[in-house]
């Protein structure tokens, strides 16, 4: 219960609170080492607790041809069959199924019906001459009759004999050869298999058969060929409305022979017997080993046997242990205030716990549906971009994709897909200003995910229809991941002292109720507060700091001068400067209080602790040495005057923001001063920045001379642009004395 509540005030403690006991506990070695143990717990329970059971003694993520056997020598402990490959069982069904030939049923009676159709009709044209008149309208179609019996009487009976000579036996083969009611291009085979009745089957060859389409030309050309203009149309007419197939495809027997076919494909390549040794410690593993080990696997699961020995137990724990060390080793080298807050690391680590805790339900629960890519890992990568910046965020990609990997059984296809998805989420809140932006991450999840499943089904010939759902999931992850963003930013934001660049943009407002105070109580300190401001937002966009926290914190560095703005210089207009009548110590003494008062001002209003800290770091521990020199002229020794109590109270700037900041306000004075050259500027801008080099100023930051040497030559770029302004010639009053 100790460790719940020491977990719960380290996530609860709010930075600008003064508790010791707490600030202990954010910054203790102990507590770092428990969250981590504990994170190393909870993740090796999801990848290692699964219902549905893993074999026995067998760990997933050593089954990899071409790498050694790391367990125990495995003997099988009772006679098991091994399963043919997925792969290789689905080709070998292919294979057996390409062969199935199409299925057609013989209808016996089409060629009886037709020919004695045939004969009637012959019959009747025969013996058109001794019908009566109007005894032959029902028989045959008027206007094609009228055309045969422009023909001579002798010439139609001859007509006649010759279409029992031609016709019934092109009719004959026609029907012998095979009548389909398919097209040819349509049967893919060279065969065909015929049913003629239940005990009868024939094979016909493709090439030797006719369809519907074909026998229409060759009754053209027949008739055209064998008989007069005025014979063809009748003769032609009857064909096709009476010729039909006499073999016809049947859908369903060719999907049993389909079936039988699949059911012919054996299941497993042999047995592996009891007592057999299935693989040695340190022997390589090859695919033949590997079917046998996935045999095993799969044996052992219909059997539901107890997989939890404590070897793969603690191999689980190494894994985790492995996962979670590499953003710890991350933050320990370049992000050491990560490193040193532990509630930052327990945001961190909770975060990739989360992305563990959904994998393992994208496993546990039954469906068909790939709940995989419904893991909504693009929601981890930017709240960790927005918390704490891009390169956390993309070592917080890599260690929630193995995570989902190592959790779903070694899924290595949906972990590469979420890193180059969690990446481009990451690069979208990279420079986030308004929550709302952060919905078009939506675009690029979705676009990203897309890609990665068709890149990754083309690779495995995966069907249509599991494409399709993959692509729902996707945009139902791509929907869903901002949506789940915005609300654990809500819940980090509340709940402790962190705060993102979407909370700091909603104090970037100059009707903000304290800054409207302090341009109506002390308008100079105001005026040199946004002076600054541009001064370092500039500054931090060369060396590659955040703007945006550098523009805001600054406009809050003074405000405690509101408190007695009568006491600084920039606020004096037509006034004596006050300070001087009193004595250096307790004109040091004020000026060391608009720090004081400035965070008490800051806490009164609410603000949050990124921007506190430029209120006491802009000074850091400085000498304030115009009173300090004064000091020492006036003290008869040297001795008495002691230089603390003419420091500001610190703590020195923690953070690249704050040092500019700390740099800025010095030399936003310099713009002040009237015919100064450029070379001068720039030797008061190095001459200031040296002295706090040489003071020590700066070495709680990552401050780099590279940095330094950038913010120095944007300060004298931008005062020098404000000094070098063209006076323009004023129009001359001319008076006309007359």
């Amino acid at each position: 219960m100790a460790k719940y509540q020491i977990l719960y005030k380290v996530f609860n403690f709010k930075a600008h609170g003064n508790n010791f006991d707490n600030r202990k506990l954010r910054y203790s070695f102990q507590v770092k080492l428990l969250i981590l143990l504990v994170a190393i717990l909870v993740s090796s329970l999801f990848i290692t607790v699964h219902f549905d059971k893993s074999p026995l003694r067998i760990d997933r993520s050593s089954l990899q041809v071409g790498t050694p056997w790391k367990n125990q020598t495995l003997v099988a402990d009772e006679t098991f069959p091994i399963f043919k490959n997925s792969d290789e069982y689905l080709q070998l069904v292919s294979e057996y199924q390409s062969k199935v030939l199409p299925v057609f049923v013989l209808n016996a009676n089409t060629q009886k019906n037709f020919l004695n159709t045939l004969n009637n009709f012959l019959n009747s044209l025969d013996k058109l001459d001794s019908l009566e008149q109007g005894q032959s309208n029902t028989i045959f179609n008027q206007r094609l009759l009228a055309i045969f019996m422009e023909n001579p009487k002798s010439k139609r009976k001859d007509e006649v004999l010759k279409a029992q000579k031609i016709i019934v036996p092109f009719i004959n083969k026609l029907y012998s050869d095979g009548l389909v009611d398919t097209p040819i291009e349509q049967i893919k085979k060279t065969e065909i298999k015929v049913v003629i009745n239940s005990t009868n089957i024939n094979y016909l060859k493709t090439t030797s058969l006719t369809s519907q389409n074909d026998v229409d030309k060759q009754i053209e050309e027949i008739l055209q060929n064998n008989f007069n203009r005025n014979t063809q149309p009748i003769f032609k007419d009857f064909l096709q409305k009476y010729l039909k197939p006499n073999l016809i495809y049947n859908a369903e027997l060719t999907n049993k022979e389909s079936e039988l076919a699949k059911q012919s494909v054996p299941l497993y390549d042999g047995y592996v017997k009891s007592g057999e040794v299935i693989v040695q410690k340190g022997q390589i593993i090859t695919r033949e080993i590997k079917q046998q080990l996935d045999s095993y696997r799969q044996s052992k699961k219909l059997l539901a046997e107890s997989y939890l020995t404590p070897t793969y137990v603690i191999g689980n724990m190494g894994v985790s242990l492995i996962i979670f060390l590499i953003p710890l080793i991350y933050f320990s080298i370049l992000r050491k205030r990560i490193f040193q807050d532990n509630v930052q690391i327990l945001i961190f680590y909770a975060s990739l716990l989360l992305a563990s805790l959904l994998s393992w339900l994208s496993v546990e629960i039954p469906s068909e549906f790939p709940l995989g890519l419904l893991v909504p890992l693009p929601a981890i990568s930017m709240l960790v971009a927005i918390v704490f910046d891009s390169r956390t965020a993309f070592y917080a990609t890599i260690a929630s994709a193995l995570l989902l990997a190592v959790t779903r059984g070694s899924d290595l296809t949906t972990a590469i897909s979420f890193i180059f998805v969690g990446v481009l989420a990451a690069f979208t809140v990279r420079d986030i200003q308004s929550r709302t932006q952060m919905y078009r991450s939506i675009f690029y999840i979705f676009i990203g995910l897309l890609f990665s499943i068709v890149v990754f089904d083309l690779q495995s010939s995966t069907n249509f229809s599991m494409t399709f759902q993959k692509i729902i999931a996707a945009f139902i992850n791509s929907t869903i991941s901002p949506l789940l963003t915005f609300a654990l930013v809500l819940i980090i934001e509340n709940t402790t002292s962190i705060t993102t660049d979407l909370r700091i943009k909603e104090y970037d407002n100059p009707n903000h109720p304290l800054l409207k105070k302090m341009s109506e109580i002390a308008p100079g300190t105001y005026q040199h507060t946004l002076n600054v401001a541009i001064l370092a937002e500039r500054c931090a966009i060369e060396v590659g700091a955040n703007p945006l926290l550098t523009r805001v914190g600054t406009y809050y560095h003074d405000i405690g001068k509101i408190l007695k703005p009568e006491y600084f210089t920039e606020n004096q207009s037509n006034i004596e400067n006050k300070l001087e009548l009193l004595t250096p110590k307790k004109a040091a003494e004020i000026i060391r209080q608009h720090v004081s008062d400035g965070i008490e001002v800051a806490k009164e209003y609410k603000l949050p602790q990124k921007l506190i800290d430029f209120i006491p770091m802009h000074h850091g521990t400085t000498l304030i040495q115009h009173f300090y020199a004064k000091a020492l002229e006036d003290a008869e020794s040297k001795d008495d005057v002691v230089e603390n109590d003419f420091r500001y109270p610190g703590p020195k700037p923690n953070s690249k923001e704050t040092a500019i900041l700390m740099i800025c306000d010095t030399s936003e004075a310099i713009s002040k001063i009237k015919n100064i050259t450029t070379d001068e500027i720039k030797k008061m801008v190095r001459t200031s920045i040296q002295g706090k080099i040489n003071d020590g100023q700066f070495s709680d930051t990552n401050l780099t001379f590279a940095d330094i040497t950038k913010i120095e030559d944007t300060i004298v770029k931008t005062v020098t642009g404000v000094k070098q302004r063209t006076k323009y010639k004023e129009i001359p009053n001319i008076k006309n004395d007359q």
